[in-house]
C-alpha cells in the first residue's frame, strides 16, 4: 500500500544527553516545506586489495546514516495567548539552528540571539512520521543555509 507524502509531519527537540532519544511533543513540531527523507544513507568504500587472483574486492558500507532536509520560513520571536511578544518564546526552528552550531541567548531588550559556536555540541531528536508510519532519528545535527533570492 502506497503511502500518501502529503500527510506527513515533522518534530524536533533538543537532547539534554547526546545520542539519546527524547520523544518531541506535538509543540516542537515545525511547519516546513520542501522535506525530504532519505531513511537510509551511506556511502559505500572499495577495499582496492592486491590478490593474486582475478576478482572485485568487497565494498563495505561506511557512515551510514539518515539523512532529512527542508526548508522552514524565518521567524521572530513568539507571541503569548495576549498578543505580547514573549521572548522566552523561541522561533520553533530554534532548535534546528542550535544542532547547526549556534548558541542562543535573551538579551535584556528582549531579543533572542542566535550566535556561531563551533565548539557547541547540541544534537536534537527527530520525530517524523509519514501517513502513519513512524520514524525516530536521535543523535542529529546539521547545516543551513540561506536562500539566494
Amino acid at each position: 500500500m502506497a503511502l500518501l507524502t502529503r500527510k506527513r509531519v515533522i518534530a524536533v527537540l533538543k537532547e539534554s544527553t547526546i545520542g539519546t532519544y527524547e520523544a518531541p511533543a506535538t509543540s516542537n513540531c515545525l511547519l516546513v516545506r520542501d522535506l525530504n527523507i532519505t531513511p537510509q544513507q551511506s556511502d559505500v568504500v572499495s577495499r582496492d586489495l592486491i590478490r593474486p587472483y582475478f576478482g572485485a574486492s568487497e565494498q563495505l558500507q561506511a557512515n551510514m546514516r539518515v539523512e532529512c532536509t527542508f526548508s522552514v520560513e524565518m521567524a521572530g520571536i513568539g507571541q503569548n495567548a495576549g498578543g505580547n511578544e514573549d521572548a522566552d518564546n523561541a522561533p520553533n526552528f530554534g532548535e534546528c539552528l542550535e544542532a547547526c552550531g549556534f548558541t542562543t541567548e535573551t538579551t535584556d531588550d528582549a531579543k533572542r540571539l542566535y550566535t556561531p559556536n563551533s565548539l557547541d555540541s547540541t544534537t536534537v531528536s527527530i520525530l517524523y512520521n509519514i501517513d502513519g508510519v513512524k520514524h525516530e532519528v536521535s543523535g542529529a545535527k546539521g547545516t543551513f543555509q540561506f536562500p539566494v533570492l
